[in-house]
């Protein structure tokens, strides 16, 4: 479960995989944040715990950094689904990354609507209290609803 280059989100550009299986399904893209988000990836790599899906991470400043077109780059790039993971809200480096966050996930729900991608497949959260095994559980939650929406594509 090692930190490695990814593969097929080349075109999303900076990320890492978490899984070595390339056919894994779901294919996940996580947006995380340098500070909580991150941390809560890097607790779970060491930890080795496993999280149901094939993860590729893109670490980004801040979920305020975060931009809908970046959202449409990874489903282009063939990701069954994107989580931005980050910091709470009232624990933001910069105050505004989990609102500026929400705000762009529904200007790309509204996007993938319209292309014909359920919304449902876009998800903010926050890194939870509980360490490298919440955050975990959080990841094969948003990965076994992406699979069950999956089936037979």
């Amino acid at each position: 479960m090692g930190i490695s280059p990814c593969r097929w989100n080349s075109c999303v550009g900076g990320g890492s995989e978490m899984t070595t299986d390339e056919h894994a399904r779901p294919r996940v893209v996580i947006f995380a944040c340098n500070w909580e988000g991150y941390r809560g990836l890097e607790e779970l790599g060491r930890a080795r715990l496993g999280v149901g899906a094939q993860v590729r991470v893109v670490r980004i400043p801040c979920l305020a950094r975060l931009h809908p077109g970046l959202i449409l780059k990874a489903f282009q790039a063939g990701a069954d689904g994107v989580l931005a993971l980050g910091c709470a809200p009232d624990r933001c480096h910069y105050g505004v990354g989990g609102e500026h966050a929400r705000g762009v996930a529904q200007q790309a729900s509204e996007l993938l609507h319209l292309l014909g991608i359920a919304p449902t497949r876009l998800k903010v959260d926050w890194v939870p209290n509980g360490g490298a095994t919440a955050c975990a559980e959080r990841i094969r939650q948003f990965a076994h609803d992406l699979a069950a929406g999956c089936e037979g594509t």
